[in-house]
């Protein structure tokens, strides 16, 4: 698959999943029982943004599995090289 499309299909979804989570959110808080205790009534909302919080955790992570980061390079820790070097000699 071309990144390009990759990328489109990755922000799609993204914004499909952001649409229907706040649909859910909304829900939970506009049309929750009018009898319901306030101990029912947070427990429905925790129900409501916990799955939405694991879901943007899959999100981050497929992202970095598509665009992972650089490697470190050895000239960012110029000790590195000489401790190497020293340690050879040795």
């Amino acid at each position: 698959m071309p990144p390009f499309l990759a990328d489109a299909t990755f922000w799609v979804a993204v914004v499909c999943s952001l649409v229907a989570q706040v649909a859910i959110v909304r829900a939970a808080f506009v049309a929750g029982s009018a009898g319901a205790s306030r101990a029912s009534r947070a427990r429905e909302v925790t129900w409501a943004v916990v799955p939405g919080l694991a879901l943007a955790f899959v999100l981050y992570f497929t992202w970095r599995a598509v665009h992972p980061l650089p490697p470190q390079q050895s000239a960012t820790h110029p000790a590195a090289p000489a401790a190497a070097a020293a340690g050879a000699r040795a």
